[in-house]
């Protein structure tokens, strides 16, 4: 992916977390917090055999033990943590097992949350899946026994992962984007940027002269492949239709919903608000917006391609899949505040997690 579609994505995702505390009132910061080993302060509704409560269900001590191995066992027995991240805890005398075990519990907590969804929208694993899970574990018995693993722990919590994963994965399915959301988020924008446009393009790659380190030139095929470009355009305004016409293009990397995938010729749609990430280029973007319906751009040098866009239709506002896009977008970007907004309420027993040791 590259890096304006990274920035563009970035900015979204900003933008959202705002939106959601502002339309939805949701208190990201206590909902979606993290748990951590914040003293030895004891806690007034768990006893020394709870060690976190969530939406009135209180887990054990015991279950977050087996937890941590098999955490163990995912992580060969690595116990390591990010030290640059927890400099001022180690600095204050916070001890690295201590570290892993509060980030261990973070781990907890998330898949007891996305749990907490799964059940409240009814989301269970295919069968493919669960078998697959159990053939895991006979497969890998013998390492997991060695941190103490036991099979039905193995496989409970192994599914209770794959929940995680396959929310993660598809949040769409799963979730559904708030209008106010949507709505606040448009709201931003104005004229072209409010427009949907449907568009085909080729892009012909090139390289250009460049010197080793040794000194050497090294020839570049830019005038080549200007030339290949300006053949492809003569044969679309000799009658070759521009999609066909496209087969004679780069394979790309085109940007599509949240992720990317290998086209030539596809028919694409976009919001006119990420028409330039899309196309790589503010020069071909704001070229592409001045063309009428059924008509293409000229080539335009957008630094390492030759690049030229047809505009296959141009509608009022942001619709269709121009529209699909942006909410796959603003779901994509801000569904994990969402699941954790099924938190109401938490609380972790901080005197038990500080005591917890690695065997």
């Amino acid at each position: 992916m590259d890096k304006k579609t990274l920035t563009m994505i970035g900015v979204i995702a900003a933008v959202i977390i705002i939106l959601i505390c502002v339309v939805m009132g949701l208190e990201i910061k206590n909902n979606s917090k993290t748990p951590s080993i914040s003293g030895d302060n004891s806690s007034a509704n768990l006893t020394s055999d709870d060690i976190m409560r969530i939406n009135g269900t209180v887990y054990s001590k015991e279950e977050f033990i087996k937890f941590i191995k098999y955490t163990l066992y995912k992580n060969n027995g690595d116990t390591s943590v990010d030290e640059e991240q927890y400099a001022e805890q180690i600095a204050n005398g916070t001890s690295l097992d201590n570290l892993f075990v509060s980030d261990t519990l973070n781990s907890f907590y998330q898949m007891k949350v996305y749990g907490i969804l799964a059940e409240q929208k009814n989301i269970v694993l295919p069968e493919e899946k669960i078998t697959e899970i159990e053939n895991e574990y006979e497969t890998n018995k013998a390492n997991i026994e060695t941190f103490g693993v036991s099979k039905e722990d193995y496989i409970d919590i192994a599914k209770q992962q794959a929940l995680v994963t396959l929310i993660n994965n598809t949040p769409k399915e799963y979730i559904e984007l708030p209008e106010a959301v949507y709505t606040e988020y448009v709201g931003q924008f104005s004229g072209d940027e409010l427009k949907s446009y449907t568009y085909r393009m080729i892009q012909v790659n090139y390289t250009t002269d460049s010197e080793t380190e040794s000194g050497e030139m090294i020839s570049g095929d830019m005038a080549e492949k200007q030339d290949y470009m300006n053949a492809i355009v003569e044969n679309i305004k000799n009658g070759t239709p521009f999609e066909e016409a496209a087969e004679s293009g780069d394979t790309r990397l085109i940007f599509v919903g949240n992720g990317i995938q290998l086209a030539k010729s596809l028919e694409e749609h976009s919001a006119g608000f990420l028409l330039e990430q899309k196309l790589g280029s503010a020069e071909l973007s704001n070229a592409a917006k001045k063309t009428p319906s059924g008509e293409m751009t000229e080539v335009i040098d957008t630094g390492n391609a030759f690049s030229i866009v047809k505009i296959e239709n141009v509608e009022e506002g942001i619709v269709g899949e121009s529209k699909e896009e942006v909410e796959d977008l603003l779901i994509s970007n801000y569904a994990s505040e969402l699941v954790y907004s099924v938190v109401k309420d938490m609380e972790v027993n901080n005197s038990v997690l500080s005591r917890i040791r690695i065997k």
